[in-house]
């Protein structure tokens, strides 16, 4: 047993994610229904897209650049940046904890909830990467997937009610 987990997994360190199925991901989700889900291209300030993964309907996640799990550890790690896209919940963000307002970005309400969040439409795209700063390149990046030009300037407004709850949860 011991020696099929060392031919598995090797002596050394463990790069994650892969990159594995990226395009199949995107075809996915090109070819979905629904709200769009808005990624930062197939490289983002020279870190390539690394991870994609869909789940029907509206969930999304994507993941830039690697990192490496050392050799001989549990656990994993994150990549440099990650964008991830979900719809909106008003039950889940009434018992938000934690969140302030930020400007708001593109025409959109943003918050800093563990991560910078933009509400577009009824989705929630939340961007973890290095630094706020970095995040918010992030979202000045962002476009629909199938979209490979220049981001659009704006992104949709969500509903009233979606602004009116979030401003009322994180102040």
């Amino acid at each position: 047993m011991l020696v099929a987990l060392l031919l598995l997994f090797g002596c050394g360190p463990t790069v994650v994610p892969r990159g594995e199925n990226l395009e199949e991901g995107l075809r996915q989700i090109r070819e979905a229904d629904g709200a769009p889900l808005y990624y930062a291209g197939r490289e983002f300030e020279g870190l390539p897209l690394t991870h994609v993964e869909f789940e029907p309907p509206g969930r999304g996640l994507f993941g830039y650049g690697t990192c490496e799990i050392p050799a001989g550890t549990d656990g994993g790690c994150a990549p440099p940046a990650q964008v991830q896209i979900f719809p909106f919940d008003p039950a889940a963000w009434r018992a938000a904890f934690g969140c302030h307002r930020l400007p708001s970005l593109r025409g959109v309400p943003t918050v800093r909830h563990d991560g910078l969040v933009l509400f577009t439409g009824r989705t929630v795209v939340k961007i973890y990467a290095s630094s706020p700063a970095q995040d918010r390149r992030v979202a000045l990046a962002l476009r629909p997937v199938g979209n490979e030009g220049a981001a659009p300037s704006s992104l949709p407004p969500p509903p009233r009610e979606v602004r009116e709850l979030v401003a009322a949860v994180c102040g």
